[in-house]
Parts: C-alpha cells; structure tokens; sequence
C-alpha cells in the first residue's frame, strides 16, 4: 500500500495511518501498512543528519513533511479539507504555529507530538486504547518569536488541549455485559483554541485523502477536556446543599461531645457524694490498727460489692437528666452526631436473638461482589484482554468469579430471611396481622434505603466530573445526560422497568427488586402467618411463575446460561434485571425466616442428619458455581438446557445458604458458625447497604483517573480488589455518618419509633 499522499496533510496523517479504521485490523492491508509505517520510521535514521536522535524520531511525520517538501501551511489544511468539514480560523493558525515550530524542531512543538497516542503493542489482544501523555499535552506552553532565529520577543499564544479520539471498530453492540463496543482510542494533543468541531473537523479532512473504500465505515468522534471547568449550575446547588448538611453535622457533633463533657463532669461529682454517703465500716488490718471511712481501698471494696448497682442507678439518672428537657430540635441535632453515630457503627455488640452468622454472610457476600466487579469495571481498562480473558476462562477456578452473579441472589436471601423472621416477631408482639402498622412497614422501609441513596446520586451525579481528570476521564461524567429523564425512575424504586437502558447508576437495579419484592411480600407474610399450608402454596406458586417466566425469556432470546459473558444487553434487561426472574431467592428466604419463628431456633438434628444436610447444600452450590465450567470455553448447552438452568439455579444457590443459616441460627453450624458469627462482620454488616452503593463509583473514579491502560494479571487483580474493598467501605463509613445513620435517628425523633433488632 503506497503512501504517496498529498504533503499538506503529511503531518496528521503521519499521527492517522496507524489508526484509521476497522479494515486494518481485520484484513491483510494491516499487514502491509504495518510494515510501510514501520519503514518509515527507519528511513527517518538516514534521513535526519542533526539534532537530537530522540526528538527526530517523536517528531517523525513533521520531520518527513521538512525534507521532502518545501512547506506546510494553513492554507494547505483549508484547501485539503472535504466540503463540509469547516474548521475555525483561529485553530488553523495555531496549528500553522505548531507546525512552523515542528520544522525548526522547538522543544515545545516536539512536547505536543510526543505527547500523542502512537501505536502500542498488543493489538491482537485487545489493546484499542492509545492515549498517550495527558500531562505532558496539558503542560505544554506554545511559544512564538518575532525573530524565530534569535529567539527574541517570546509570546504565549496557547497551551496543549487533550483530546481523544475514537473510531467505532464494529457497528455491532457488544456481544457481552464485560466490555462496550469496541472502538480505537487514540489521545492527540491539539491547540486549546480548538473546540470539538474543530478536532472532528480536522481528523476528517486527514481521514478524506485515503480511499473512499477505506473511509466509508468511518465514523470518528472527538472529546476534548477541558482544562478550567466552571462550577455549573447543578453543581453549585449540590454544594450549597451539603454545605448545609456539613454544618448540621458540625453543630450536631459539638453540642454531643460538649454534653457529653458537662455529663461526665456531673456523675464524677454524684459519684463523689454518693461515697461520701457511705455508712462508716471498721476494718482491722494486719497490723491491728482500725480505720474508719479513711481508706480508699476501703471505699473501692464496698462498692464493688452488691451496693455497686446504687452507683449505677446515679449515673443512669444523671444520664436521664441530661436527655429529659430536650426538644425535639436538639434530638434533631443530636441524629447528626458524628461521635454518636461512629459509636454505633463500629460498635460488635448485638442485640439478643440477633442471627449472628447473617453478618458474615452478608459481609462475604458484599466482598465478593467487590470482587467480580474489580475484574468487570476493569476489562476496558486493560491493554491484555485478548490474552488474559480467554486464560481466566479456561481456569477452573475462575468460575466463582464467571459467576459471581449468585452473590447477589445472596443479597435477596438475606432480605427475605430478615424481614420474615423481625416480621413476625411484630406481628406476635402486635397482637395480629389487623394490629399490625402497615404503613410503618411500608414507610420504615422506604426511609431506611432512600435517604442515602437519593442524597448519594445528588451529590454523585452533578459534581463527579469535578473529582479527577486524565485521558480516559469523561467530562461530562458517568451518568447519560445527569440523569434527567431516568432520576425520578431510581426514586420510585422502578428503574428495572421504566428507561432501563438510560438507568441512573446502573447497579441500583438490585435496590429496585429489593424494593419490589418488599411491596409484594406481605402476600407471602400473612399466608405463612395465617397457615403454612397456605404459605406454603401461595410460595410454591410465585416460584414456580418465576420459574417459568425465567426459562420462557431466556428461550425466545436465546439467552446463555452464562449472562455476563454470553448473555449481552438483551439478556441483562429482558433477565437479569427483572423481579420476576429473580424472587426465587427472596421466597426461600422467607420461609426459611418463617421456619427460624417459628422454632424459636431451636432444633436438634442428629449427627448424619447435619451431615447429610452440609452435603447436599454443598454440593448444590458447587454446581451451580462450576456447573458451566467447560475446557476451552466451548460452552455448548442446548437452548432448553441453558433455559433451565438460568431458571433454576439462583433459587438453588438461595436453598444451598438457607441451608448454612438455618444450621448456624440452631446451633448445628459448628466451626462455621464460629467463622460466620466473628464479631469483626458486626460493624461491616452495618455499612454494607452503603458500601454497595459507593464501590462502583469509588472503581471507576480509580479506573477513568488512569493516565494509561493497566495490564491484568493475578496480582494486579488482588492489589486492586484489596484497596478497592478498603476504600469502598470507608467511602461506606462516610457515607453512613453523613446520611444514613442521622437519617434512622431522624425517623426515632419524629415517629418514637424503637428500637428494632
């Protein structure tokens, strides 16, 4: 393939021909511009006979353009230009400077080129990202000279401005949930006076002089970051809002800790008096001497004995007098206690008859999902996915992140289980299911999960694209258009149903089946309460719906038994994202919470009875872990087989850990039950809602901050997974403190609502 083109475009082409289009990776011209390209920067040796080696070789396209034509102008660029690709005259001439300063070979010139993308090795596995120095692009400073010889009169008419630019690879959309479409990334370092058009504008004029065939699939677009962002509109409310949080906070944590001081200070003079009130007691020492009420020991004696509950009933009046005369403003006050609130969430004590090895369940469950995300935020980011994917595939072991998906069926579990067995413990309370408060069963719930999360995509949403920046930063952030049409979607808790393909924080698809699973579960609830016969059929009804539906949509959209890497868009939005395909873990909850009630969790199973069960549940997970796994990866399930399995196997997985809780909560989980029920889980299972909410956002702040791409491997995934687990949850901790946690006292305050285990 010659590359005998026009010289006035030499220049860009020079940074293009790498990069240009699909056709070059999938055909054998890849081969041969490969190796044109690749002689040309050996001729450049030959060429160049002063200067710096190094800067002749960055500067290659210029350096071709000055040796075997006599001039490059901007002219050049508006006669070269395609009808219809208009470029603004104020970027022309400050290309023009670039290029007259890239013939005299000035540092600043040669700073733009070496900051461009060029081309990277592993292409064949992957690596369609190029983005060459972003800082270096943003920190160089163009100069111009009124005598370019002598260097004198300096003037600084613009800086480096990064762009990136993108050529769809395939008009097809991703085959599956891991990766987007694939598209060729190259960052290139323009003038700061040209804008978007601009840049699309000049990349289409270069992209006009190749062949028409090669050309006409190509349809590249341009962003450009912008180095000063003004603080918008949205912005600038969100922060006028949590200004206003902030100080609340403050005045809430000032005026605990202060009380907290002045309290102290009371019962230590309580305390004083109340031992000087202590009836005068003899004792006779070793030496035979006699005191009377002169020896601390003496006084340190008597109150350790059975009087010391009168000590106790001193502090806890003054601690009653310090709370007595509030109002409801300081109680309002006091819910946005730092101090109080930290308190309470690092704290491992639990209430009595908690289920203790919930919280390593839930915080297992919560790590793993840190897991599988660590690798599925992170596959557009890595420059080896070729190589690396199909590696990780083949490994047995990878399963349990391929599937990681039950983990969050463990979630829905977990829900059920809970909310049947407090339930019920209210409704035994209550006197009835006509006793019971419906709307706080309602209301409570629906305040425990929105606050943070409403307050979290306020804050999220707007200012995010503030937070960092780099090649690969979006500048208009994570979320389609701030989320404008889809907002109120995540608010109703219908986001699953309702612009699904433009959902606000994508992974809030659980919190809506959550939520609508809460909406229906009173159905279940009052059935099991009224009889189990009929809890027990209205249950094997919604299942065996669930499982029909499951097996029906996965059939008709020939959906893989494994969604994630197999199953594509259709797949995540008709399946995986839909209530009624993903109860059946809710529902085995249930009646396992439902079972605990009404046992009071007290069962004795024998010996190979407990085993038997171990063995089965065991083995029940396996399967549905490493049930897909296959050499190769040649997955070759029939449709119905795959069917089956995807309506299955979440209940199964939900079966296989109702299994393990119900043998812990009755005293038959042994040295499981030890692990599950460590007391560090207890403050983790607290933050684990916000740490579900906060470690997407807190990876892809990490991964869009990258100035390149990463390199997977076993190692790399473990650093990652571990700080990413670090700092989800102390994003959690912060998070918990600033909104959840004066959220739950807000709601004590205004409806006296106690305590619930």
């Amino acid at each position: 393939m010659s590359l005998q083109i026009r010289p006035t475009l030499l220049l860009l082409l020079g940074l293009l021909c790498q990069t240009f289009c699909q056709d070059i990776l999938i055909t054998e011209d890849l081969s041969k511009l490969h190796k044109e390209f690749r002689k040309l920067q050996l001729i450049l040796e030959s060429i160049v006979t002063d200067g710096s080696p190094l800067a002749e070789i960055i500067a290659f396209p210029a350096t071709i353009a000055v040796n075997k034509h006599a001039s490059l102008t901007a002219n050049d660029l508006r006669v070269g230009a395609s009808p219809g690709y208009n470029v603004s005259d104020t970027c022309l001439n400050h290309t023009e400077i670039l290029i007259d300063a890239l013939f005299r070979k000035e540092e600043w010139a040669i700073r733009i080129i070496d900051a461009l993308g060029k081309l990277e090795s592993d292409i064949f596995d992957g690596n369609f990202v190029w983005p060459g120095s972003y800082d270096e692009c943003l920190n160089t400073q163009a100069v111009v000279y009124v005598d370019p010889s002598t260097k004198s009169g300096p003037s600084y008419p613009y800086r480096g401005q990064y762009c990136m630019l993108s050529i769809p690879l395939s008009n097809k959309q991703s085959a599956t949930l891991l990766s987007s479409t694939p598209a060729l990334s190259v960052g290139i370092c323009l003038p700061e006076t040209c804008n978007d058009d601009d840049a699309v504008s000049l990349v289409r004029t270069v992209l006009s002089l190749l062949p028409s065939n090669v050309t006409a699939k190509i349809n590249p677009t341009v962003q450009c970051q912008e180095r000063d962002r003004e603080v918008d509109g949205r912005a600038t409310a969100v922060i006028i809002i949590a200004s206003i949080i902030a100080v609340i906070i403050v005045l809430g944590t000032a005026y605990d800790v202060i009380a907290r001081l002045i309290v102290n200070f009371s019962t230590e003079t309580k305390m004083a008096q109340f031992s000087e009130s202590l009836p005068i007691t003899k004792n006779t020492h070793s030496n035979g001497a006699v005191y009377e009420n002169g020896d601390v020991n003496d006084r340190i004696h008597l109150l350790s004995k059975p009087k010391y509950s009168e000590y106790e009933s001193v502090e806890k009046h003054t601690h009653e007098e310090r709370h007595a005369d509030k109002g409801i403003v300081v109680h309002i006050l006091l819910a946005f206690s730092i101090y109080s609130n930290a308190v309470k969430i690092l704290s491992t004590k639990q209430a009595a008859g908690s289920l203790s090895a919930v919280n390593g369940i839930r915080c297992l469950s919560m790590f793993w999902v840190i897991l599988g995300h660590t690798y599925a935020f992170g596959f557009r980011f890595a420059s080896n996915m070729g190589s690396f994917f199909p590696k990780m595939l083949n490994r047995f072991t990878f399963q349990a992140i391929d599937n990681a998906t039950v983990s969050v069926d463990s979630f829905f579990l977990l829900s059920g289980l809970l909310l049947a067995f407090l339930t019920f413990r209210e409704l035994k309370t209550a006197g009835g299911i006509k006793e019971f408060r419906w709307g706080m069963f309602y209301f409570h719930r629906f305040w425990r999960l929105t606050p943070p999360y409403m307050l979290l995509m306020m804050v999220y949403v707007p200012t995010v694209k503030y937070w960092s920046d780099g090649p690969l930063w979006p500048k208009d952030g994570f979320e389609i258009d701030y989320c404008k049409d889809s907002w109120w979607t995540n608010l109703l808790y219908i986001n699953n149903f309702v612009n699904a393909d433009k959902m606000c924080m994508a992974w809030s698809w659980y919190l809506a089946n959550d939520m609508q699973f809460f909406v229906v579960s009173p159905i279940l609830l009052i059935a099991l309460y009224k009889s189990p016969i009929i809890g027990g059929i209205v249950s094997s009804i919604f299942l065996i719906a669930s499982f029909i539906t499951s097996g029906v949509i996965a059939s008709v959209n020939n959906v893989s038994a494994n969604i994630i890497t197999q199953g594509g868009t259709t797949g995540f939005l008709q399946l995986y994202i839909k209530p009624y395909c993903r109860i059946g873990p809710y529902i085995v909850g249930i009646l396992t919470g439902y079972i605990l009630f009404k046992t009071d969790c007290n069962v004795k199973i024998g010996r190979i009875r407990n085993l038997v069960g171990w063995l089965t549940a065991t083995g029940i997970a396996l399967a549905v872990l490493y049930g897909l796994y296959s050499p190769n990866n040649n997955n070759s399930l029939s449709i119905g087989v795959s069917a089956l399995y995807m309506s299955l196997a979440r209940t199964a997985w939900g079966v296989a850990l109702a299994w393990v809780i119900f043998a812990c909560a009755t005293g038959n989980g042994g040295f499981i039950n030890t692990l599950l029920s460590w007391n560090v889980y207890v403050p983790l299972g607290r933050l684990t809602y916000c740490a579900y909410l906060t470690h997407p956002i807190v990876m892809i702040l990490y991964y869009s901050s990258l100035r390149n791409t990463i390199v997977f491997n076993d190692l790399e995934i473990s650093y990652l997974f571990v700080s990413h687990l670090v700092f989800a949850y102390a994003a959690a901790f912060i998070l918990s403190l600033a909104f959840e946690s004066p959220m739950m006292g807000l709601e004590k305050v205004l409806f006296k609502r106690d305590k619930r285990s």
